[in-house]
């Protein structure tokens, strides 16, 4: 049982190291764009998806470079990939606004 949990312990590590190093790239894609290396970022951004295929503002940045590249149907699914991952972080937020606000 001892070897389960830690088990479970190193895999909940490892999703967390996956999600910083998935920052790590997106931020390291969105330099490389601001610097006209567009393939570079393209990479970094492909990476950061890879490392947590839950990062929204990965997929934003992917999408922004497929559309500089004329790539408007890969462009369009990354955005669209990004506004999925949001949606329920936004109802979150109209929820709690709600609670708070309308309660009297």
């Amino acid at each position: 049982m001892e070897y389960l949990i830690s088990s479970s312990k190193i895999q909940s590590e490892k999703v967390e190291v996956n999600k910083i190093f998935a920052r790590y790239h997106n931020i390291k894609g969105t330099k490389s764009a601001d610097n006209g290396r567009i393939k570079e970022a393209l990479k970094e951004f492909d990476q950061a998806i890879e490392l947590n295929p839950f990062y929204s503002p990965a997929y934003f940045n992917r999408g922004t470079i497929k559309a500089d590249l004329g790539d408007f149907e890969g462009a369009k699914a990354d955005f669209d990939r990004a506004k999925e991952l949001e949606m329920p972080l936004i109802r979150e937020s109209r929820n709690a606004f709600s609670l708070r606000y309308n309660q009297v």
